[in-house]
């Protein structure tokens, strides 16, 4: 009988130590961030003033001479990405398979491997996927702005569409 007696006062004061726990973290994370806030001063107790989000847009945002000549670059990389899925798919119309890198397709299927434009995007990746003998790809491409009805940022190529996301 002693025994549950002493039982039944050790889980209140298990939760009571608990809870006090608790509001101690709490408390100890209001203090942090007080800190973090403090942190934006100087050494000499001056403020450091952060650029309301209108001036910030107004430095990113491109002039529309800028923005056409990204979308003409995006749309030299959608030309580019068209040619590498024509090549490849003859490729493998001829081989069975995909190439191990697209230098395979030089001079039989493309003149040339075709380079991104600059500046902006990324350099093209392809990659055969699954084991050798290839069977399938995936062609890595990233558009500044968009066209043909393809969004900004990165995109992967396939031999079933264009664009997989």
């Amino acid at each position: 009988m002693e025994e549950q007696k002493k039982k039944k006062y050790k889980m209140p004061t298990i939760l009571i130590f608990v809870w006090i726990l608790i509001i101690a973290l709490f408390g100890y994370s209001l203090l942090i961030d007080k800190d973090d806030t403090d942190a934006n001063t100087t050494l000499t107790g001056t403020t450091i003033e952060s650029p309301d989000a209108e001036e910030v847009a107004e430095t990113i945002e491109m002039t529309e001479q800028q923005k056409e000549q990204a979308q003409v670059r995006d749309g030299i990389r959608i030309e580019h990405v068209k040619l590498f899925r024509t090549a490849l798919a003859t490729y493998h119309g001829d081989n069975e398979k995909y190439p191990e890198t697209v230098a395979e397709l030089v001079p039989d299927y493309l003149e040339s491997i075709p380079e991104n434009p600059s500046p902006g995007g990324l350099t093209y990746n392809y990659t055969g996927i699954g084991s050798s003998p290839f069977r399938y790809y995936e062609f890595a491409y990233k558009l500044e702005v968009g066209v043909e009805n393809i969004s900004a940022g990165l995109h992967v190529a396939s031999p079933d569409s264009l664009t997989l996301w």
